[in-house]
């Protein structure tokens, strides 16, 4: 009794059309909201709090918040794109966060573009109400924004 082979050219081609279907699909927009709702899925339990004063909150609690939308005072509308912890050394001041850390928004709507360099008061439908100083992240991403939190 023969046993067929399950590498054949059809299925090589089949195979490989369906990898560069997913791999389009995870690069898109939509893909990207899928991702960032399964990365929400596998990482319930990560640190961080919710609902809290995101003015005073540390950096697990913003990170939970990746992908959660802000309004401004402009009317633009912030997405929460990324949360990168600087490397520290030491124990740190008083009254300061813990770990120092960078938010990086993109500009998703509202009319006109955002100065270089701006202070914002922004809401947060979890984090409240408070002002934020935001500046250019680089040239080449003009809807780009980072805040840096000490």
């Amino acid at each position: 009794m023969a046993i067929e082979s399950l590498l054949s050219r059809r299925n090589v081609i089949v195979g490989v059309g369906g990898t560069v279907a997913v791999g389009a699909f995870a690069v898109s927009d939509a893909g990207q909201e899928q991702v960032q709702a399964f990365k929400q899925q596998l990482w319930k339990n990560r640190p961080g709090r919710r609902n809290v004063r995101l003015s005073s909150a540390s950096v697990d609690d913003w990170a939970i918040q990746v992908g959660s939308k802000f309004q401004t005072s402009t009317g633009h509308t912030l997405k929460l794109a990324d949360v990168r912890q600087f490397d520290h050394q030491g124990k740190r001041p008083a009254g300061l966060r813990d770990r120092p850390f960078v938010a990086g928004f993109e500009v998703v709507s509202g009319k006109g573009t955002l100065p270089d360099q701006l202070l914002l008061r922004i809401n947060h439908s979890e984090g409240g109400t408070f002002d934020l100083f935001l500046t250019a992240a680089a040239p080449d991403k003009p809807n780009r924004r980072i805040a840096v939190f000490g």
